[in-house]
């Protein structure tokens, strides 16, 4: 049974309740035929996919040559600088800087999307992103995200890699609401620290610990999994469709990141730079939506609500002697939850727009990593 809201004779919204229509025999030969299409739908865009790994490597040509200006390794020529859109009433400012620096760390402070991800510690490891890579795999069908690092004090991979997969069919638990090929399943990598203080997905935190039998109480220090952009590379690598529902959301989330960068951040990583990808939360309000004056009651307060976790205050063992749950799983979930996935538990391969990401809100900065 569905809610339908309409409007009665005042004006008002009004609940009507729809009832279901009944589920007779034609509709489920109406629905065995558009599963029937949706069959030949798959095998449509598996052919779809194969013509876009045919032109793989020729438009892999226009990102060489952005990652050679950004590095400043490419200086181009007048007539490669003549953008026939380009405002005429904007002056273009001239600058002795070689390259664009922080290129991709500018774009990541303008996704929204990446907002509780990126923790202040990431910051400076995230400025040394000299590119960011999507390469289509074939068999089985995918892509990698590659992310290439300047020499740094963190770790000593030169790029870091995150692998996603798409299913070969329909989803079994939503089989009708099928429209492109989606991922099920992802793939990170193993990031080689250079040692334990500069790993930036933990952190030392002060531990109070009881003796049993004696009750006396000393501090230790343990480290724990902490919030980091760099959890990213070590995600549950489950089917979704296998995983429990706090997996399941954690994934949809983290698909939703993947898609992003392959859909918009890589092939179009300029509008991002300059923020002209960027929609403003409001862009979709017009004059019409508002009959009167500005009333700041009709806005609710935005609040946050995410509960913190006091770990200085934690006993490894309380008077019963039982130990509490680790708290990590949590962190790794609020690491690679993002803000643009609401697409239920998959991801689509197209038809798919991130243009609405907004620049990311000022947060309230979870305790950082010990990264001394």
């Amino acid at each position: 049974m569905e809610k339908n809201v309409q409007l009665d004779a005042s004006g008002q919204d009004a609940e009507v309740m729809a009832q279901a229509p009944p589920n007779t025999r034609l509709v489920l030969a109406l629905k065995k035929i558009t599963l029937d299409r949706i069959s030949l739908e798959i095998e449509m865009h598996k052919k779809i996919f194969q013509t876009e790994l045919e032109y793989q490597q020729r438009l892999k040509e226009f990102d060489d040559k952005r990652r050679m200006i950004v590095a400043g390794d490419y200086i181009p020529t007048d007539d490669e600088c003549k953008y026939q859109y380009a405002d005429p009433e904007e002056p273009v400012v001239e600058t002795n800087e070689k390259g664009i620096p922080k290129f991709w760390s500018t774009i990541f402070s303008n996704l929204d999307i990446l907002s509780d991800m990126v923790q202040p510690h990431d910051q400076e490891a995230i400025s040394l992103i000299t590119d960011i890579r999507c390469v289509l795999l074939d068999n089985p069908m995918g892509y990698r995200l590659e992310f290439e690092f300047s020499e740094n004090k963190y770790f000593s991979n030169k790029v870091l890699t995150k692998e996603y997969y798409f299913a070969d069919t329909f989803d079994p638990e939503d089989p009708l609401n099928y429209d492109s090929l989606y991922v099920n399943r992802c793939k990170g990598c193993k990031i080689d620290w250079k040692s334990p203080q500069m790993n930036l997905t933990e952190k030392k935190v002060a531990k109070k610990m009881k003796h049993r039998s004696s009750n006396q109480v000393k501090t230790i220090e343990k480290v724990e999994k902490c919030d980091s952009f760099f959890n990213f590379f070590q995600p549950p690598e489950e089917k979704i469709e296998d995983a429990d529902n706090d997996t399941k959301e954690l994934l949809a989330s983290d698909f939703d990141i993947g898609e992003t960068f392959r859909l918009n951040v890589v092939p179009r990583g300029i509008i991002y730079y300059t923020g002209e990808g960027i929609e403003d939360e409001y862009d979709d309000f017009d004059d019409a939506d508002f009959d009167g004056d500005f009333d700041e009651s009709d806005f609710d307060e935005d609040d946050d609500d995410d509960e913190e976790e006091d770990d200085d205050d934690e006993d490894l063992e309380g008077d019963d002697g039982v130990k509490p749950k680790s708290s990590s799983h949590k962190q790794n979930k609020k690491s690679l939850k993002a803000k643009g996935a609401q697409n239920g538990h998959h991801v689509r391969h197209s038809n798919r727009q991130h243009k609405g990401h907004n620049v990311k809100d000022n947060k309230e900065v979870p305790p950082e990593c010990n990264t001394q």
